[in-house]
């Protein structure tokens, strides 16, 4: 920054090895320098805010997007339990349905006994 470090232009015009002049000159020049790292630093800032922007949006949006799936995920668990109970209802029927097979066959076989019987 400037020809000189600032505390050593304060030493030297203290110790009078630089007159006013001199010293005013190293301190514009310093003032100079500091402008510029002040408005690379309000550049740099800019850009990280709209990097920062950026990803916060890009948060919000997988966030709501975890969200949706999520909802997603508790319908499809839903419809699976209800599938596995309509599976489970459908194998109670089908035995059921063996049962009464079964039932009206020993019932057929008893009836042709007792007609064959009173025959």
């Amino acid at each position: 920054m400037g020809t000189y470090d600032h505390k050593q232009v304060i030493s030297d015009y203290a110790n009078g090895k630089i007159t006013a002049e001199m010293a005013v000159g190293h301190s514009l020049q310093h003032i100079d320098k500091l402008y510029e790292a002040q408005t690379a630093t309000d550049a740099s800032h800019r850009e990280l805010r709209a990097k920062v922007n950026g990803l916060e949006s890009e948060l919000k949006f997988l966030h709501a997007e975890v969200d949706r799936r999520q909802k997603w995920q508790a319908e499809i668990d839903r419809l699976q339990t209800l599938e596995n109970k309509l599976t489970a209802l459908n194998v109670t029927v089908y035995q059921m349905k063996d049962d009464v097979d079964h039932l009206q066959a020993r019932l057929s076989n008893a009836g042709e006994a007792a007609s064959s019987a009173k025959n």
